[in-house]
């Protein structure tokens, strides 16, 4: 994380939610549809799996000691509460990157899925998972 700290920078992001367009220079865009990844941070401590809604998490331009400082706060679900972290909700969420000098991925579990832009949608009951009673 130090190293990628120190070579990386945050860069401008729109991200649009259900019509509605944010823009934001960032170190980090997550949309989440569970509260944690990535070996238990909180990224998106609202988050529910079953409200049928993602939850985008900001985390916006924070000076390096600033973000250091904040960092151990994800893990609690607690950096939501920093002035630069911006949480938003919705059902369509959209993301672009707005410097076109660099091309920025889209990962999905720790897998590149491709790059920006990106659409991801929140289908509410898509899923039927069939569990066996405790009474057997």
């Amino acid at each position: 994380m130090l190293r990628t700290l120190a070579i990386f920078r945050p860069f401008p992001f729109r991200v649009t939610v259900d019509g509605d367009a944010h823009e934001f220079q960032a170190w980090l865009v997550a949309v989440c549809n569970s509260t944690t990844y990535a070996g238990g941070m909180r990224i998106a401590p609202n988050a529910g799996l079953v409200d049928g809604l993602l939850d985008v998490t900001v985390v916006g331009h924070l000076s390096r000691p600033d973000f250091l400082v904040s960092f151990p706060r994800v893990f609690k679900g607690t950096h939501v509460s920093h002035p630069k972290v911006t949480t938003l909700r919705g059902a369509k969420i959209e993301v672009e990157s707005l410097d076109g000098s660099r091309p920025m991925d889209v990962y999905a579990d720790g897998e590149r899925i491709g790059p920006l832009p990106a659409h991801m949608e929140s289908v509410r009951d898509a899923l039927c998972v069939r569990v066996p009673s405790n009474d057997v």
